[in-house]
């Protein structure tokens, strides 16, 4: 009857530490999934598909798209390319139509775009130096969608 009873006090203790450590566990990742210094890219399916830009740098404004597709990208969120925040021909990010797919385009005009990289959510992969594979993958996900229209402008404190 007492080791019954022991057994069930430490099973309980047990428990209560296990739950303990995955909520920290959870915490932890959490924070290292939606990092503060970075600007969320919102696509057509919400915030089911995580992507942000992330300022790498402090002085020389390096800005990089990265994608967190949680359990896919455990440890960390996973670096696509490096975007440019102005108005200039590289580095624009996009979406595809049905927002399963994030890409970084270059190029300003259409006969000029090139695809420097895409992660692809539903496969939970990375493509990048290839640009007819992206543009192919692109066209059987209802195109090209919208463009992140927000890119961080350096003045904030990143």
């Amino acid at each position: 009857m007492f080791t019954t009873r022991l057994l069930r006090r430490l099973a309980s203790i047990a428990l209560a530490f296990g739950l303990l450590i995955f909520a920290a566990a959870v915490g932890i990742t959490r924070s290292s999934f939606h990092p503060g210094n970075a600007t969320p890219v919102i696509g057509p399916m919400g915030e089911r598909n995580r992507a942000f830009i992330e300022n790498r740098s402090f002085g020389d404004m390096s800005f990089v798209l990265c994608v967190s597709d949680w359990p896919h990208t455990f440890a960390k969120p996973l670096s696509i390319d490096s975007v440019l925040y102005s108005e200039d021909e590289t580095g624009r990010v996009f979406w595809s139509g049905d927002g399963s797919v994030v890409v970084v385009r270059e190029g300003r005009d259409v006969p000029s775009w090139t695809y420097s990289a895409a992660y692809d959510f539903e496969d939970h992969t990375i493509l990048r130096y290839d640009s007819a594979r992206i543009a192919a993958l692109l066209a059987s996900r209802g195109g090209l969608g919208l463009e992140q229209d927000a890119y961080p402008d350096g003045k904030d404190s990143y």
